[in-house]
C-alpha cells in the first residue's frame, strides 16, 4: 500500500511550472488549451464559512484531483501511451517463510531498484533518456510512502515449464515433476534478474533436486523497475512507451515489480520536446506502480481491507469472459 505525500507533489509542480506559467495579461485568448496541458492552474475560492470537516474533505479531493490530472496531462495531448500486452499479475513469496514477523506499521519512503536492459543502452540517445527516467524515479520516490512495508524481502516465483507444480505446506519452494523449472522468469518481455527470483526443485531419476537457489530478494518498501527498449505491437502509431506491473506483495497487494518499455525512435529528447519525454516517464512509471485498470481489482481501502471481495486464495472473485479480474 502506498500513500501520496502531497507536499512533495505541490513543490514539484511549483518548480516545474514557475518558468512556464505566463502572466494573466499575456495569456493568449483562445479556446485551444493544448498549449497549457501539463501546466496546471489552481484557483481556490473562500470556503472558510463551511464546517471544518467539510472543508478538509473538499481540500483533500482537490489535491487528489490535481495530482491525478498532473500525471495524466503532464505531456501534450498527442497519443504517447500504448496498451501493453496482457501481463498476468502474480504475488510474491517471502524470502524466509519460517521467520515471518508481524508486518511493520511504520511507514517508509518508497525506494526504487532500477535495472536497464542491454536493449536500452542500444538507444542512440540512451544517456538523455536515462536522465528522464532518473528524474521521474526521484519524483515518485518523494511522492509515495509505503504504509506497511514489513520486514521480509520478497521473491518472484520460478514456476515449471509445463505450468504444473506443487508446494509443500509451510514451504514456498516450487517443485516440478516430469517438467523442468523455468530458466527465465519474465515480466512482459523483460527477464527478471535471478536475484529477485525464488528457488525451484526439479525431478531427476525419481528424486527432487534443487536446480535454482533463492535470490537475495526485493527489499521491503522497495520497487524493482525494469526498463527495456524494444519494438512491440504496442509501439504502433505515435506510442512512445508502455508499462505494466507484474508482481504484488502477497499480503498488501502493493505492486513491487514492473517494467517500462521505451519504443525505439519514438521519444523526442531535444528541446523543447524533451519536456514531453519527462512527462512520459512520469506517466508510465505511474502505470508500473499500479495506477492501471489491471490493478483496480486489487486495490484496498485506507484501513487495508480489500475493495473487491476475495475468494479462498485471496484473489478477486469477479472475472470477465477472458479471465481478467474485475473490480466491484
Amino acid at each position: 500500500m502506498v500513500s501520496i505525500t502531497f507536499e512533495s507533489v505541490r513543490k514539484y509542480n511549483e518548480k516545474k511550472t514557475r518558468d512556464d506559467v505566463m502572466k494573466k495579461t499575456n495569456r493568449p485568448e483562445t479556446s485551444d488549451w493544448s498549449s497549457t496541458i501539463g501546466k496546471p492552474y489552481i484557483y481556490i475560492c473562500n470556503i472558510s464559512w463551511l464546517p471544518t470537516y467539510i472543508t478538509d474533505m473538499i481540500i483533500n479531493l482537490l489535491i487528489r484531483t490535481v495530482f491525478i490530472l498532473t500525471i495524466c496531462n503532464i505531456v501534450q495531448s498527442t497519443s504517447f501511451c500504448g496498451s501493453p500486452p496482457s501481463v498476468k499479475l502474480d504475488h510474491t513469496i517471502p524470502l524466509h517463510p519460517d521467520n515471518v514477523e508481524r508486518r511493520d506499521t511504520a511507514p517508509r519512503s518508497l525506494k526504487f531498484y532500477t535495472h536497464f536492459t542491454p536493449n536500452f543502452y542500444q538507444l542512440p540517445d540512451y544517456h538523455k533518456v536515462l536522465k528522464f527516467a532518473e528524474h521521474a524515479i526521484k519524483f515518485w520516490e518523494e511522492a509515495l510512502t509505503v504504509k506497511k512495508p514489513g520486514s521480509q524481502k520478497q521473491l518472484a516465483k520460478r514456476y515449471c515449464e509445463s505450468g504444473y507444480y506443487y508446494q509443500v505446506h509451510g514451504n514456498n519452494s516450487i517443485y516440478c515433476r516430469q517438467s523442468n523449472c523455468q530458466r527465465d522468469v519474465m515480466c512482459g518481455r523483460v527477464k527478471i534478474p535471478d536475484k529477485y527470483v525464488g528457488e525451484c526443485y526439479q525431478e531427476h531419476n525419481h528424486r527432487l533436486y534443487r536446480y535454482y537457489n533463492n535470490g537475495s530478494g526485493i527489499p521491503s518498501a522497495g520497487y524493482v523497475l525494469l526498463v527495456d527498449a524494444i519494438n512491440t505491437k504496442s509501439c504502433s502509431g505515435s506510442t512512445a512507451a508502455h508499462a505494466s506491473s507484474c508482481l504484488m506483495d502477497e499480503e498488501t497487494d502493493r505492486p513491487i515489480l514492473g517494467y517500462v518499455n521505451v519504443c525505439p525512435g519514438k521519444m523526442k529528447t531535444e528541446y523543447p520536446e524533451d519536456r514531453n519525454a519527462r512527462g512520459i516517464f512520469l506517466h508510465e512509471i505511474g502505470h508500473a506502480l499500479g495506477f492501471s485498470s489491471s490493478n483496480f481489482p486489487f486495490m484496498r481501502f485506507p484501513n487495508g481491507t480489500a475493495r473487491t471481495p476475495r475468494d479462498a486464495t485471496h484473489k478477486p472473485i469477479y472475472k470477465d469472459p477472458h479471465g481478467h479480474y474485475l473490480p466491484r
